[in-house]
């Protein structure tokens, strides 16, 4: 049963994903706003030395220089939206300090696999972190994903920008949580291994019989990440960066024996939200309120974020 009292919350980081300095357009998808939105929070201070001293609009509320000066106040939810660079030493405070009864952190949690396992040991003795994949709180998004893999596609591309890290795991984080832990992992071209960077890694991710590509591409005609996934009877398309999916449907050529295409019409579906943190959060809140109705298919851990860095630093070799 959910209690009546606000959940004493804190932010940690008040730029990029913070307060939303990443959007092209004001969207209101920031964790400032989100939590702000959320009836079951209440946002008691906000760190960033250096915005410390500004009085914020809405709450009065003055930016803290540093952690520590919030240690008289009782705080059950921190976000972590500082540099991921900075997440050891936050996480390290955060746990010694506040002590919450659970922890949002910022995707990818640690700079490389060594940093992530030095942060879920400092995370150990908090009873909820959650990572923020937010497609993984969206029950439609996850729905969606879930109806088209038991439609039997046995194949998929996935196009990213901007590092393997930092968006290709988006993609992984939906597909594994989906389709389980994967089975094999591989560089896609082992002629360029010597000289291959973060943001041109090319890499096959199979999960049994379901081979997934992941391409680096510049971002031109997509945003962020585009998964599309081919079956036996259609294509089914999801672009991050857009409120809906897209199917086209499988059909024979009618003149070339064996020889298939795809339908110029596709059927949209649409997906409301698809970037924002709101599921997140409302995820969060019944975690830890001790809601029941938690659903047990949503949701991004430590132990997803560790399968992430584990298959980037596979492909990598």
């Amino acid at each position: 049963m959910i209690d009546s009292k606000k959940i004493p919350t804190c932010l940690i980081g008040f730029g990029n994903a913070g307060q939303g300095e990443y959007l092209r357009e004001k969207i209101g998808n920031s964790h400032f706003d989100s939590i702000r939105k959320n009836e079951q929070l209440k946002l008691l201070g906000v760190v960033d030395p250096r915005f410390a001293g500004v009085q914020l609009q809405h709450n009065n509320i003055l930016v803290s220089p540093n952690i520590r000066s919030l240690e008289k106040h009782i705080i059950d939810l921190v976000v972590i939206a500082t540099s991921t660079t900075s997440h050891q030493e936050v996480c390290r405070e955060v746990s010694e300090i506040l002590k919450p009864r659970a922890i949002l952190i910022e995707k990818p949690v640690g700079s490389s696999l060594k940093e992530f396992n030095e942060i879920k040991y400092y995370l150990e003795k908090v009873p909820t972190v959650c990572v923020n994949y937010q497609r993984n709180y969206n029950p439609k998004i996850v729905q969606q994903f879930t109806d088209t893999v038991r439609l039997g596609y046995s194949k998929g591309v996935v196009y990213y920008s901007n590092g393997a890290i930092n968006n290709a795991s988006h993609g992984l984080a939906l597909l594994i949580s989906i389709l389980g832990s994967p089975t094999n992992i591989f560089m896609a071209s082992h002629i360029i291994r010597n000289n291959v960077s973060e943001r041109k890694l090319d890499f096959v991710v199979e999960f049994g019989e379901t081979r997934i590509f992941f391409i680096a591409t510049e971002e031109k005609d997509y945003s962020m990440f585009r998964i599309e996934l081919f079956g036996p009877k259609s294509s089914w398309l999801y672009d991050a960066g857009l409120e809906r999916s897209e199917t086209r449907v499988r059909i024979e050529d009618p003149i070339y024996v064996g020889r298939f295409s795809l339908t110029e019409d596709s059927t949209i579906t649409s997906i409301p939200d698809t970037e924002s943190f709101a599921h997140v959060y409302n995820y969060l809140v019944k975690r830890i309120l001790g809601d029941s109705d938690v659903e047990s298919n949503l949701g991004a851990g430590l132990d997803l974020a560790y399968e992430i860095h584990q298959v980037i630093e596979k492909a990598r070799t």
